[in-house]
């Protein structure tokens, strides 16, 4: 009995992570979309460091619920945010474009890991 306990609050952890790593994405998406527009310095700045802090809690709770190819993905989302942290330097397009590809390797991994499918479309509407 308790391994269909163990099942249940398996599928409740990973229910209840699936709706965070969407508000997550959202925000990373809205972050980002802003960031390509060329933003004033200091709204760079953070715009940078929301992208982050989603990719890093993203990772963080998806390794606590050993999703170890979100967690992964995630994390490899990090170097590419650095290398547009800063303002000074403008936001190129390749580098825009690998953080881009790097997203949808978080929503493919989510997917196959959750069983919800993550709309990068539906994530930026909402």
């Amino acid at each position: 009995m308790a391994v269909d306990t163990d099942d249940e609050f398996q599928k409740e952890l990973i229910a209840l992570f699936a709706q965070e790593a969407q508000e997550w994405l959202q925000q990373i998406h809205v972050a980002l979309d802003e960031l390509q527009q060329g933003p004033p310095d200091d709204r760079h700045l953070k715009l940078a460091h929301t992208i982050k802090a989603g990719l890093t809690n993203l990772g963080g709770s998806a390794a606590t619920i050993t999703l170890h190819e979100v967690e992964q993905a995630s994390f490899s989302g990090l170097p590419l945010v650095e290398a547009v942290e800063d303002p000074s330097v403008p936001l190129s397009a390749s580098a825009f474009l690998a953080l881009c590809k790097q997203l949808g390797e978080i929503h493919n991994a989510l997917t196959r890991a959750t069983g919800v499918a993550f709309d990068p479309q539906s994530a930026i509407a909402e």
